[in-house]
């Protein structure tokens, strides 16, 4: 079942001031009571407006509320029951795809995508988005999508497929406070088709790198808090909530892990939280020949010195508001290694 999160008026008319004045058709593919729909038409009075969505209640609602417009009942899913609705075979006078898409994941960890090359595993938005545009073919798409979509590993494939077709620019974002009974923070998406693809547009994420000349390799814990212990002679045992003590100079917390579970760190590297937003406390230097291993919400920027170290972490905090960029989330902020080594440069070898 997918979720009905209709969206606030406040936020459809920051959807609607993306249509442009010159069109005279939009439409909505999952169009639920037609907030999207009725914005446009509110700011572009006579504009043609096509609503298509899952719910009949919902279908019925809108018919009765505007009899002028085609709104009919159809899974975006399945094509048959696309082709077979009214306002499908109108779609060669819309202009404009307004697009509110379903969020939840449930527990599939992402659904294949058959329409990009390889049939890769995403996100129920950037699945749900990608089926809408393949349907309409749009010259514009305004999108409320997810924070995660711009940057999660689980929809880099389809990102890369998008941008190869459409310019992707982020026009504003909102709050997990915006949608009421669901904590999201989502972005608003326009997207306008390219006069040809474009064969260098691979991703939406574009961070500046920083210059540090010497080798950085990247390394993400792997142990989960539950095999800890502070019994026995064993390999000490760092989770982000040690960090900012490190900072202040104490040691790693008294938790252990056993020599032969995990893979273990010593020489010198800046440790950073995977998960939340960080402060400039949680970044921190770590120098010692001792073997520490660490949580699966730690990650380690190794480097060959004590003074690389240091000097990488100040380079950091000087780029502090583009590294703060890298953690992204719809829910819970998270970074990944490979979002770091994109921002670190070609020079970074990345251990996951």
């Amino acid at each position: 079942m997918i979720d009905r999160y209709y969206t606030p008026e406040s936020v459809a008319e920051t959807v609607a001031a993306q249509v442009p004045r010159s069109a005279n058709g939009c439409a909505d593919v999952a169009c639920g009571r037609g907030a999207l729909l009725l914005a446009a038409e509110d700011r572009r009075p006579g504009i043609q407006c096509v609503g298509i969505d899952s719910d009949p209640v919902a279908v019925r609602h809108l018919r009765r509320l505007r009899p002028e417009w085609t709104v009919s009942q159809g899974d975006l899913t399945c094509n048959r029951s696309m082709i077979r609705t009214a306002a499908w075979k109108l779609r060669d006078r819309v202009e404009v795809l307004l697009l509110n898409p379903p969020f939840s994941m449930g527990a599939s960890g992402g659904r294949p995508c058959p329409l990009v090359t390889g049939s890769p595993r995403t996100s129920a938005a950037m699945g749900f988005l990608i089926a809408a545009i393949g349907h309409v073919q749009p010259e514009r798409t305004v999108a409320l999508v997810p924070e995660s979509l711009c940057s999660s590993d689980l929809d880099r494939r389809a990102r890369a497929h998008l941008g190869r077709a459409w310019r992707v620019s982020v026009v504003a974002s909102f709050d997990h406070r915006q949608f009421p009974g669901a904590a999201a923070r989502t972005l608003l998406l326009e997207m306008v088709r390219r006069e040809r693809r474009s064969r260098g547009a691979a991703d939406w994420m574009s961070h500046r790198s920083w210059p540090f000349s010497d080798s950085v390799r990247l390394l993400r814990g792997n142990v989960p808090v539950y095999r800890t212990s502070s019994m026995g002679d064993r390999v000490p045992f760092v989770h982000s909530t040690d960090l900012v003590d490190m900072a202040n100079g104490a040691t790693p917390s008294d938790r252990h892990i056993s020599m032969d579970a995990p893979r273990t760190l010593r020489g010198s590297c800046v440790l950073v939280p995977r998960v939340g937003a960080p402060t400039r406390s949680h970044v921190v230097v770590y120098s010692s020949k001792a073997s520490v291993t660490l949580s699966d919400c730690v990650i380690a920027l190794r480097v060959a010195s004590a003074d690389a170290a240091t000097q990488l972490r100040e380079h950091i905090m000087s780029h502090w508001p583009s590294f703060l960029e890298l953690y992204q989330g719809t829910g819970a902020r998270y970074t990944t290694v490979s979002r770091l080594a994109k921002w670190a440069g070609a020079a970074v070898q990345v251990r996951d």
